[in-house]
């Protein structure tokens, strides 16, 4: 008796972890995954990869839904929604991770390093200080990593820690038929 109410406690946690983790991965998606200068910013909502993410927290809320309220017809199909929770989660995170990839190919394609500079030694000091207006610019207007793509990419990481390594095994529907004949 005592055992099985320390599994009860467990799965209660877990999925008090999962749904935490599908609130934070909505807000992830609503903050900034891009900046420019501070003053512009793209959120997740406004990408394609987004897309993936709202996916991933509708998924990951029913696979909550269906572990906390028993009653539902959802808790038969448990392990069917945990594996399209896991799949979800997981092509978010490639998402996320080709995002961060194209990103890093732009900022090199049309953002070089400061260390390429033009040659404007022949203009004197006056082309020293244009290189260093013309670095600052570049430097000020080269696209940031925001905070939300940072929270997006932990939190999912999260989620697939939780779904892959969750302590208490899921019962089988066996097991719920039987519990339900006990009831």
């Amino acid at each position: 008796m005592l055992e099985e109410s320390g599994k009860k406690q467990a799965d209660s946690i877990h999925y008090w972890l999962v749904g935490a983790c599908a609130l934070l991965l909505l807000l992830s998606n609503f903050s900034p995954w891009l900046s420019i200068a501070g003053i512009s910013s793209v959120s997740g909502a406004k990408t394609d990869y987004g897309m993936f993410i709202f996916v991933s927290v509708v998924l990951l809320t029913v696979y909550v839904v269906s572990g906390v309220v028993k009653d539902t017809g959802l808790f038969r199909y448990q392990k069917l929604i945990k594996i399209l929770s896991l799949a979800s989660a997981s092509l978010s995170l490639g998402c996320l991770l080709y995002f961060i990839i194209r990103l890093a190919s732009i900022k090199e394609k049309y953002f070089p390093s400061q260390n390429s500079s033009t040659d404007l030694g022949d203009l004197g000091e006056f082309g020293e200080a244009l290189q260093e207006t013309l670095n600052s610019l570049t430097q000020a207007l080269t696209p940031k990593v925001g905070s939300g793509l940072y929270l997006a990419f932990a939190v999912l990481t999260a989620v697939l820690v939780l779904l892959i390594f969750q302590l208490p095994k899921s019962r089988t529907i066996g097991q719920v038929e039987n519990d339900e004949l006990k009831n």
